[in-house]
């Protein structure tokens, strides 16, 4: 049947597509946000994509470790992307496979 709902297990903890709106919501330079997980070797990664208007490394800085707080889990990674490059995009984008 497939995931249903808008939460993902990572790293035993769950992550919810709602937190990744509110933690958006508190940064007002943040135009967009999506967390996608990963897994590189065994381990589970977890990256911040943020589409952005005038933000400092600070500011980034300050997005990282308030959604590592926010998730309980280390944000791996924070990349920024062109304008327009998350529209449509959910805001949980989980890429491990099943196999």
């Amino acid at each position: 049947m497939g995931r249903v709902g808008d939460a993902v297990k990572v790293r035993g903890l769950f992550i919810h597509g709602h937190q990744v709106k509110a933690l958006a919501g508190e940064f007002p330079w943040v135009k967009a946000l999506q967390v996608v997980v990963d897994r590189v070797g065994v381990r589970d990664t977890l990256t911040l994509l943020v589409e952005e208007e005038g933000a400092s490394p600070e500011d980034l800085e300050a997005l990282q470790k308030r959604a590592s707080e926010l998730f309980r889990l280390k944000v791996d990674y924070i990349e920024t992307v062109a304008s327009g490059g998350l529209e449509g995009a959910k805001p949980l984008e989980d890429l491990r496979k099943w196999d």
